[in-house]
C-alpha cells in the first residue's frame, strides 16, 4: 500500500480492487438515478474547475448531487488534500494541478470512469493507437535506458524486471497499442500530423488524478477517443519534492484494453 500526497487508491485495503469496483458502482447508479453517461460527463467537464457558485444553475445543482453521492464512497481514497492546499507556496498556488480541491477529485474520479465507458469501444477500432505513460512509474533504482524512437517520445528498454513501465508496456503491447513514456511529445502536434497521415488516432493515457483528466479533455478537444486509468497515488516531485516509487492497477489496465 502506498500513499500519495493527496490521494491513495489502496485507501484502508492492500490492493486497488475495492477502488475500481466503487467507483464503477458508483456511476452504474449516478446514470440510473441522474442522468446517462454523456449527460453527466458534459456537466462535470461545463464545469471546467470552476467554483459550484460560478457554474451555471442546472450544471452547478447536477455536479453537487454528483458529489453528494460521491463523497461517502469516494472520501477514503483522498490523503491530506486541505494540509497540501494549505502549505502550498503563493508560486504553486498558480499550478492549477496543485491547487485541485478535494471536492474536484471526487468529479475526476468520476469523470475518468465516464470516459473510459463512453470512448472504449470507439478507441480500440482505431487503427493507431498510442499510450502515453509517465516517467515517475519507472524504476527509481536503476538509471533508465529508455531512448527516443518514431520521432514522438521515449520508448521503454526493458532495463529492470521490476519497473511498472516495463509491466505496463508489455501489456499494452499485447493490446496492439504503442507505448511512450511522455516526456517532449507536443500532442496537439502529434495529433495534427498523425490525422495528415491519415491515421485513425486513439489514445491511452496515464497519470495521477488531475493530470489524466487534463490529458483526458486535450485529446477531447482534438476530437481523439481516448482511454486511462490513473496512477495509485501521486508521488513524483512536483508534489512531494521528490520521486518516490509508485505503481499502477495492471489487473485494471488489462480489464480495460481487453474485456
Amino acid at each position: 500500500m502506498i500513499r500519495g500526497k493527496t490521494f491513495s487508491l489502496f485507501g484502508n485495503d492492500q490492493t486497488t480492487v475495492t477502488y475500481y469496483q466503487s467507483v464503477s458502482d458508483l456511476v452504474d447508479k449516478l446514470e440510473k438515478e441522474l442522468h446517462p453517461a454523456n449527460h453527466l460527463l458534459f456537466s462535470i467537464r461545463r464545469g471546467g474547475g470552476l467554483p459550484l457558485s460560478k457554474q451555471s444553475r442546472h450544471y452547478a445543482q447536477l455536479n453537487n448531487e454528483i458529489i453528494a453521492a460521491s463523497e461517502p464512497v469516494l472520501q477514503p481514497y483522498l490523503t491530506d488534500v486541505e494540509r497540501h492546499l494549505h502549505t502550498l507556496t503563493l508560486r504553486k498556488r498558480l499550478d492549477k494541478t496543485l491547487r485541485t480541491k478535494r471536492k474536484q477529485y471526487f468529479l475526476h474520479m468520476i469523470e475518468i470512469e465516464l470516459v473510459n465507458r463512453l470512448n472504449r469501444e470507439q478507441f480500440k477500432e482505431c487503427d493507431y493507437r498510442l499510450a502515453f505513460l509517465p516517467h515517475c512509474l519507472r524504476d527509481l533504482s536503476k538509471q533508465c535506458r529508455a531512448v527516443t524512437e518514431d520521432d514522438i517520445d521515449y520508448v521503454c528498454r526493458r532495463c529492470s524486471k521490476t519497473c511498472f513501465v516495463r509491466q505496463v508496456t508489455d501489456i499494452l503491447q499485447d493490446a496492439g497499442v504503442r507505448p511512450y513514456i511522455w516526456m517532449n511529445a507536443n500532442l496537439h502536434k502529434l495529433f495534427r500530423r498523425l490525422k495528415r497521415e491519415g491515421k485513425k488516432i486513439g489514445v491511452f493515457g496515464m497519470a495521477c488524478l488531475p493530470e489524466l483528466v487534463n490529458g483526458m479533455r486535450l485529446c477531447a478537444r482534438a476530437k481523439v477517443p481516448v482511454v486511462g486509468i490513473p496512477l495509485n497515488a501521486n508521488r513524483c516531485a512536483r508534489w512531494m519534492g521528490a520521486f518516490y516509487d509508485n505503481s499502477v492497477d495492471v489487473q485494471a489496465l488489462r480489464n480495460l484494453l481487453f474485456k
